[in-house]
């Protein structure tokens, strides 16, 4: 199989006139001596120094997103009797807009242009500035389940997500549901550890469905890295998911 990835970015580029200043110092030359040369000069008196004037405040930039699209062209040869593909599809094209809202707040979201319709892949806001080094995520969100679910498909270094996610997770997209998340890093001497809490309303397509308000989904993460030299690492971690069918 053969993947065809096409990445696409816009940007918003300002553009500010330069202001030159001239000096209006004046210098004058002294006298020659026999043997030896001297040099004098003078120069105006600097003007006296101004106060500066205080940068206004920078707005956000919730109206002038980072706007990126990403296009995903799949290749397929060769016989397979337990999944047919068709020899050449353009699986998805994704928009994505992320911008910071505040200091205190940033949005993303990201929608999927396929050949069956438009659907809002991810859509959510990260306070990453809360009290107790707690990092909050409200929104549609994939699931912290492993390692791969929370990537996108143009992400991936393979053309195929793993069996794991397909079969266990539901499909193609896995766990993808609103809800919202809380992690936070476990401090210790010794590795990366940060342990992830999520709450989800509970229908995931093919994976969890719920009949009523209070059948909601929830996620565990606890992921564990650390660099062993400097061209390898190891990265463990085990998830935890519950819901309703």
């Amino acid at each position: 199989r053969i993947r065809l990835c096409v990445v696409a970015a816009l940007a918003s580029v300002s553009w500010a006139e330069p202001v030159l200043a001239q000096s209006s110092s004046g210098v004058s030359a002294g006298n020659f001596n026999a043997g030896s040369a001297t040099f004098r000069a003078t120069q105006d008196p600097a003007p006296p120094a101004q106060t500066p004037t205080p940068a206004a405040p920078q707005s956000s930039k919730v109206f002038n997103p980072d706007i990126s699209v990403n296009g995903n062209f799949v290749g397929v040869a060769g016989k397979n009797p337990f999944e047919t593909r068709p020899a050449m599809q353009l699986t998805e094209v994704e928009a994505a807009f992320q911008a910071i809202v505040d200091p205190y707040a940033r949005a993303d979201f990201f929608t999927s242009f396929g050949e069956t319709g438009v659907e809002l892949e991810e859509g959510y806001v990260t306070f990453p500035a809360l009290p107790g080094g707690l990092l909050v995520k409200a929104g549609k969100m994939r699931a912290s389940f492993g390692k791969v679910n929370t990537f996108h498909s143009h992400t991936m270094t393979w053309v195929d997500r793993p069996l794991v996610t397909t079969n266990l997770l539901g499909g193609e997209d896995g766990g993808n549901d609103a809800g919202f998340s809380v992690a936070r890093l476990v401090p210790n001497p010794w590795i990366f550890l940060e342990a992830t809490g999520q709450v989800y309303r509970g229908d995931s397509e093919g994976l969890f469905h719920a009949s009523r308000r209070r059948d909601l989904s929830y996620v565990g993460h606890v992921r564990g890295y650390h660099d062993i030299t400097e061209n390898s690492n190891i990265d463990l971690g085990a998830s935890y998911a519950y819901g309703h069918n």
